[in-house]
């Protein structure tokens, strides 16, 4: 069995978190070192929860300052050395990330703009996945690391704002930092609309443990 159903809606991020652990250790199918889920989908309606199931509440807020920022692509940045003892084996040898998501949100003004002029679009996707970037064989070949996260797209219904998130592949032990970043990425363009944070729906191809040593 590759994939198995959960209950699609949340209403707390531990409860989430939980559920999503336990269908791991219970249906997870192993795949060389993980066991994984395919195709794993819910909703969650409730995130108040959201500051206490980080282990780095700083390097969130500065992440997402640095992915908020309109004036700046940071790759590095500084937002990373908050969580270095994770993030600094990902360096290259040039001192930066193959990639970063300050990078590719430059055009969140475009998505603002698109939402403000036409209420119910469906064209506000913010894209983090590029073909034109992360489709190289060579890069493929020599390890280099593309977006886990394929992009993010906001509907605007009745006054809420929503948000679709979706992820070609997720590790569960970096899921509690992804959903924060996605809420205060939802929250910030909510604020910016003028609109209230509606539903956050998560769709991941691979969600993966790694097997404890």
């Amino acid at each position: 069995m590759l994939s198995v159903p959960l209950p699609y809606s949340f209403f707390s991020c531990k409860d989430l978190l939980d559920k999503l652990r336990d269908a791991l250790r219970l249906h997870g199918v192993k795949v060389k070192e993980t066991r994984e889920l395919l195709g794993v989908a819910f909703t969650l309606f409730n995130w108040s929860d959201k500051d206490t199931i980080v282990s780095n509440l700083p390097f969130c807020r500065a992440e997402l300052k640095e992915r908020l920022d309109p004036y700046t692509r940071h790759n590095p940045g500084l937002a990373w050395e908050l969580d270095a003892e994770r993030l600094k084996p990902f360096l290259k040898s040039n001192g930066k990330f193959h990639y970063t998501y300050s990078e590719r949100m430059g055009h969140i003004p475009n998505i603002i703009k698109e939402l403000g002029e036409k209420k119910n679009s469906r064209r506000a996707f913010l894209a983090i996945w590029s073909e034109g970037l992360d489709a190289h064989e060579r890069d493929w070949a020599e390890g280099e690391w593309i977006p886990c996260s394929i992009g993010y797209q906001f509907l605007l219904r009745s006054g809420k704002l929503h948000m679709v998130y979706f992820m070609r592949s997720c590790n569960i032990d970096w899921l509690p930092t992804d959903l924060w970043l996605a809420i205060g990425l939802l929250e910030y363009v909510a604020k910016e609309v003028e609109a209230s944070p509606g539903e956050l729906n998560v769709m991941i191809g691979s969600l993966h443990a790694f097997n404890k040593k």
